[in-house]
């Protein structure tokens, strides 16, 4: 059986926009559910979290609207941030496939992962970092 937990967001007072940079009031344009896996010890769970899209108040701007972030959740993403760390930990410390580590998800956090899946994280998480011959230094993302 899973486990739906609704998680509200804080709106808050005043938001800047990512596009033009502008500190205004937050107008609300429209606000919607989306579902994300998360882990659990003890069962399946999906949380419920309430998305808050605003309008940007600068006629100039070249974006009408964009979504608030919400903190633990990525962009575009149908999974917190914690169980993609686990999934990348459980690849890169204990040098496992990722079939293994798909198996793992399920047996030990009620959560599913496809190898494809798992294999787009790593990918992602690879990008952050530059290689320069033996060392490994991390890249500053911005």
């Amino acid at each position: 059986m899973i486990k739906i937990k609704n998680i509200k967001t804080r709106i808050p007072k005043r938001c800047i926009c990512p596009s033009c940079g502008l500190t205004q009031k937050t107008k609300i344009n429209k606000i919607y559910y989306k579902q994300v896996k998360d882990i659990c010890l003890d069962k399946e769970i999906l949380l419920n979290v309430r998305m808050v899209n605003v309008k940007c108040l600068n006629k100039a701007c070249k974006r009408r609207a964009f979504n608030l972030p919400v903190k633990g959740i990525s962009k575009l993403s149908r999974s917190t941030d914690r169980l993609r760390s686990e999934a990348i930990a459980g690849i890169v410390e204990d040098n496992s496939s990722l079939p293994r580590i798909s198996a793992r998800l399920r047996r030990s956090f009620n959560t599913t992962g496809s190898k494809s899946t798992i294999q787009r994280w790593i990918e992602k998480e690879a990008d952050k970092y530059q290689f320069k011959g033996n060392s490994l230094a991390l890249e500053s993302a911005s």
